[in-house]
């Protein structure tokens, strides 16, 4: 009975073997694709964060020389 249950994990580990041959390379490349396209793309958000970053900036600098110029004028009346 043991000879039996052995035979057919050797059987099975095999067929395994057999399917997964040939197919490493592939799916490594197929992951390498994967993730320089999701480098791309990340870097591209990145680029669009900034930029809104620095859009933020500049309107909040704006507002505040706003501020201060419009103050000024209230002291000097």
């Amino acid at each position: 009975k043991g000879e039996k249950r052995e035979k057919r994990k050797k059987k099975k580990r095999r067929r395994e073997e057999k399917k997964g041959r040939g197919k490493g390379k592939e799916k490594k490349e197929k992951k390498k694709e994967g993730k320089e396209e999701r480098k791309k793309e990340k870097k591209g958000e990145r680029k669009k964060k900034k930029k809104k970053k620095e859009k933020k900036k500049k309107r909040r600098r704006r507002v505040r020389q706003v501020v201060k110029w419009s103050v000024g004028l209230l002291h000097t009346s």
